[in-house]
């Protein structure tokens, strides 16, 4: 007998509920095929004969799935409305380059985040999309509370999925994450997390941010929620040789941001090596509004302000780093503008772009094997005391 229509999502979610609850249905257990919500399993063909009847009112009995063509109706059912059916007994994956990834992400999963590249209303999505984005969700919590479990060995954990709700945001990727349970907000502790993207699934071990950056770092460092994630964080940084495999649990990354520890160390590097200028950072707030302008180095109060830009550089200029540098410049009262980047060895500096008063020049550090970190500071900071001395000249 072929499944009725009108089964929907909430049909579904409602059987399951009362399969909870301990509902005396007719159906066995699942012998090929599990139906995953919530970090539980349940028999697809026993769900699906619940919702049909919540749905339509019509019976469903186990004999009508037999002989195969119904029970993969059921499946398919359940996987249009946005839930994981996966072979039984079969382990989850985080890996994303097959076609069909068992007990994982499913190809659409990453086809429905390709369509919202930008933020919409969640309105305007069609319903088999939003089906989709909440199937989304329900494996993302089912992968957050599996970490949880997994991770558990004497610190409370809890376990977060985000909203699968595009509406006024970008919806390009949904992500789940494990934190201290102790921590006053997730962003305050250490988190593992799986983050789900138009292409592919990450998954790795992030130090805590948002709200967590508001307090002083050298003091939350030695808060119970960071201590051993900034002990890890620092034999790596320093190369002591510890490895992540040491100890009783091995990892499989460690990730940690770096674009502000390049910006503190080229401002150090120059402060020390750019002898008679005062090099620092220090924004300045926009008259009496609530914008500021933040220049990664501003020197001597504001002769020259520049901005560092953590990658290599291209053939030709990105507009968007120009058009930074001149808001930083005009901002100061400057005309003497700079973008600290990095160039390879071989490749030649971007010419010097002229904006009315302003010129904007591009500083390199050489990303050259054949010099030591030292040669190369010693290369930009020369580069950085010449444009200085006579910026038109750079």
């Amino acid at each position: 007998m072929p499944i009725p229509a009108g089964i929907t999502r909430k049909h579904v979610e409602r059987a399951i509920e009362m399969i909870d609850g301990g509902l005396d249905h007719a159906f066995g257990p699942s012998v090929t095929y599990d139906l995953l919500y919530e970090g539980n399993r349940y028999p697809p063909k026993a769900v699906v004969g619940i919702a049909a009847k919540l749905a339509t009112d019509v019976e469903l009995k186990p004999s009508e799935f037999h002989a195969g063509e119904s029970a993969n109706q059921a499946n398919g059912l359940l996987r249009r409305l946005g839930f994981s059916v996966v072979g039984k007994g079969s382990q989850r994956s985080l890996q994303s380059g097959s076609d069909s990834i068992q007990g994982g992400f499913q190809p659409e999963d990453f086809d429905v985040l390709a369509r919202y590249p930008k933020s919409v209303n969640w309105a305007t999505i069609p319903e088999e999309d939003r089906n989709l984005l909440k199937g989304l969700r329900e494996k993302l919590k089912q992968f957050a509370v599996t970490m949880q479990r997994e991770l558990q060995l004497t610190t409370p954990l809890e376990a977060f999925a985000s909203h699968p709700t595009p509406s006024g945001r970008n919806a390009q990727h949904y992500w789940s994450c494990v934190f201290p349970a102790a921590a006053e907000e997730k962003s305050f502790g250490l988190q593992v997390g799986v983050i789900v993207k138009a292409k592919d699934v990450e998954f790795g071990l992030f130090v805590g941010s948002g709200a967590a950056q508001k307090q002083d770092k050298d003091a939350l460092h030695k808060t119970h929620h960071y201590r051993d994630a900034y002990i890890l964080a620092q034999h790596v940084i320093r190369s002591s040789g510890r490895y992540l495999s040491h100890g009783t649990e091995a990892s499989w990354a460690f990730l940690i941001r770096t674009p502000e520890m390049v910006e503190k160390g080229l401002l150090a590097v120059l402060g020390a090596r750019c002898e008679g200028w005062k090099i620092d950072k220090k924004g300045i707030q926009l008259g009496t509004t609530s914008m500021t302008l933040n220049p990664d180095i501003v020197v001597d109060g504001g002769y020259a302000v520049a901005d560092v830009k953590y990658k290599l550089a291209g053939e030709d200029w990105n507009r968007s780093d120009l058009y930074q540098a001149v808001a930083f410049a005009a901002g100061y009262g400057t005309s003497h503008a700079a973008i600290v980047d990095f160039r390879e060895a071989g490749r030649p500096s971007l010419p010097t772009v002229p904006f009315g008063d302003t010129e904007v020049v591009q500083l390199s550090w050489p990303a050259d094997g054949a010099l030591d970190a030292d040669q190369a500071a010693s290369s930009l900071a020369n580069s950085f005391s010449t444009w200085l001395s006579n910026p038109r000249a750079a």
